[in-house]
């Protein structure tokens, strides 16, 4: 997950949530998406579980994503090393790493209560 860290130094803000997952749709199982978002919301320690991140990734992934949003998460991520046209992960990041000590979390922004970013 060094890839979406470093992608996200700050957080990802809750605009990207759909393009994000428009993009790691194309490499990678619902499955493996939801183990990068639960263990995003363990680091934070939001006391989400399972069954409710589902349920959110499915909700955000019936929106469209706006072209110009895929292409700047797309570029970020190919920036931070995320294998976005078809290459091979790095050995050492393949995407169900656990999360280690020496590396920053990545927070997960939550949207303010009008559905907007916040600070």
């Amino acid at each position: 997950m060094t890839w979406l860290r470093a992608g996200y130094p700050e957080g990802i803000p809750t605009g990207d949530y759909v393009a994000l997952l428009g993009v790691l749709r194309r490499r990678l199982h619902e499955d493996e998406i939801a183990e990068i978002v639960e263990l995003l919301a363990q680091q934070r320690e939001l006391g989400v579980t399972s069954e409710r991140i589902r349920e959110l990734i499915r909700e955000y992934s019936l929106q469209d994503p706006y072209e110009a949003d895929v292409e700047r998460v797309t570029a970020l991520l190919r920036e931070a090393g995320y294998p976005v046209d078809g290459e091979e992960f790095p050995e050492d990041d393949e995407p169900d790493d656990e999360p280690d000590a020496e590396t920053s979390e990545v927070d997960l922004q939550e949207p303010g209560p009008d559905g907007a970013d916040r600070p």
